[in-house]
């Protein structure tokens, strides 16, 4: 018997936020202040694009001692000024607060591009603007645990059926 190599559930979408960070705002810190304002506690990032001071990366690497085979290297840090030229992402819950799993690209002052998983180190502030599309999950929540069998953090999904009154 084949074993399942997937895990799906079905939500819609209950709400589309648009945002913008202003200058000297970490990009970590504003989207959590927008979902705690807006109440979004499972959802996505469908786009963020702006400019950034800097910004630390890490990228996943070759290590033969792990169990996948793999780990994330040391985390650099990028000095900017830096074009966010697009990231997305997942938000959802690490221990009853907002946490965001980001990935994106950044160009340089010599526009070459530079991607990874981008770092919640309180050191993203945006240099002029960063524009934010966030959608809320309606009946999915997302808690971020620690997974043995990778040896990362992941989400882990489970349905949340809303009764009705």
């Amino acid at each position: 018997m084949e074993s399942q190599s997937f895990y799906a559930v079905e939500t819609n979408i209950s709400k589309t936020v648009v945002a913008r960070l202003l200058p000297g705002k970490d990009i970590f810190e504003g989207i959590r202040e927008i979902c705690k304002l807006k109440g979004v506690t499972a959802g996505n990032i469908v786009t963020m694009l702006g400019s950034l001071w800097s910004v630390t990366l890490v990228c996943v690497t070759p290590d033969p001692t792990s169990e996948t085979g793999a780990r994330y290297f040391e985390p650099i840090t990028i000095e900017g000024p830096l074009e966010l030229v697009g990231a997305q992402g997942m938000i959802g819950l690490k221990d009853g607060e907002i946490s965001v799993h980001l990935h994106g690209t950044v160009g340089t002052d010599e526009m070459e591009p530079v991607a990874g998983h981008i770092v919640d180190n309180g050191s993203t502030p945006v240099l002029a603007t960063m524009e934010i599309v966030i959608q809320s999950f309606a009946d999915l929540a997302l808690e971020r645990v620690y997974d043995e069998k990778t040896d990362f953090i992941l989400f882990n999904m489970k349905e949340v059926r809303k009764s009705s009154s």
